[in-house]
């Protein structure tokens, strides 16, 4: 969904998006990063800013300014869910395992209550493109939930 002024159709949202895992808003244009990989721009194209280039595929980060458009590329698409190899508890610690990017950072976080704003950090694990671990080494609660972030 977009709003605002809407005198180059910067705020018309093609119709059929879907899979959107980024948004940009020049002056005068929009973008939209897919899922797999691919960009689509509308509104204002005075200056070129909503011609994709042939050929750009593997995007993982947009941007867009007043007359221009900007996408980082890398070696695939970007990774908005990451499946998740193995898990398992035995003797008080918890690992998990799961794919990594090389050039990421992952950490696993607990927390004994969804609610709760605080989630307790472990250490940080440096992605290898192949798959890690990350532990918690001291699992004695009964109920706990955890988490993956990615930077």
């Amino acid at each position: 969904m977009a709003w605002g002024e809407n005198t180059y159709t910067q705020t018309n949202v093609p119709p059929g998006l879907a899979d959107v895992v980024a948004v940009a808003a020049g002056n005068y244009h929009s973008l939209a990063l897919r899922s797999d990989g691919t960009v689509v721009a509308w509104g204002d194209n005075a200056k070129g800013q909503t011609d994709i280039p042939s050929g750009l595929s593997n995007v993982v980060a947009i941007a867009a300014g007043g007359n221009q458009s900007v996408a980082l590329v890398g070696s695939h698409p970007p990774v908005t869910r990451v499946a998740l190899n193995q898990y398992l508890l035995v003797n008080h610690e918890f690992t998990i395992t799961l794919p990594t990017e090389a050039g990421r950072v992952y950490r696993l976080e607990s927390a004994d209550d969804l609610d709760t704003p605080v989630w307790h950090p472990y250490p940080l694990v440096s992605g290898n493109g192949g798959p890690r671990e990350l532990r918690d080494t001291n699992a004695t609660t009964a109920a706990r939930f955890y988490r993956v972030r990615r930077w």
